[in-house]
């Protein structure tokens, strides 16, 4: 007994052979995006780059120089009326607008091994007033250099390998910097 006689019926033939065929494309989706989470994910950078070393956005010019871990106490307070204390991790970096007519508008994010994004907060300088505070306005304007920290919060603490993203809001070019607890 042979494939084609097992199913007599053209109903029968064609729920199985509709069936292949959408078993087929399932596997050729989980293929397809398997194969582009295991590719780098620096391949979408125009610049990827290790702290310490400067990088080129559009006509920025980013440094990215060190990295501080520490704790500070929060205005919230637990059920004992205790304030909470809650960890951050801050990014040194200077940017550099050389134009003399071009304003650059900038979104930065912290990326970890996890798979984990992180977003600038800005309340955590309020509290932390040993570290400079790269401030909240991402929009550099042309001459002006811009530096201090910028700060990230719940940081997994499994976390080991990170990047520092930058990306040119006009242009959607994006950098990275590579770094390691």
């Amino acid at each position: 007994m042979n494939f084609v006689t097992l199913f007599q019926n053209k109903k029968e033939k064609i729920i199985i052979i509709g069936a292949m065929i959408l078993i087929l494309i399932v596997v050729g989706l989980i293929w397809k995006f398997k194969a582009g989470d295991s590719q780098n994910s620096s391949e979408d950078f125009a610049d990827v780059s290790a702290m310490g070393q400067t990088a080129k956005l559009g006509s920025l010019e980013i440094s990215f120089y060190d990295f501080k871990e520490g704790d500070y106490e929060t205005s919230k307070v637990d059920e004992n009326l205790q304030r909470i204390r809650e960890k951050y991790l801050a990014a040194q970096i200077k940017v550099f607008n050389p134009s003399s007519d071009q304003t650059e508008n900038i979104l930065i994010i912290l990326m970890d091994d996890q798979g984990n994004e992180y977003k600038i907060n800005h309340s955590v300088p309020l509290y932390v007033a040993d570290l400079k505070n790269f401030g909240r306005n991402m929009a550099i304007y042309p001459r002006i250099m811009q530096d201090g920290f910028v700060f990230f919060t719940e940081i997994s603490d499994q976390a080991k390998k990170f990047e520092l993203i930058f990306t040119g809001v006009e242009s959607g070019e994006k950098i990275a910097f590579k770094f390691e607890r």
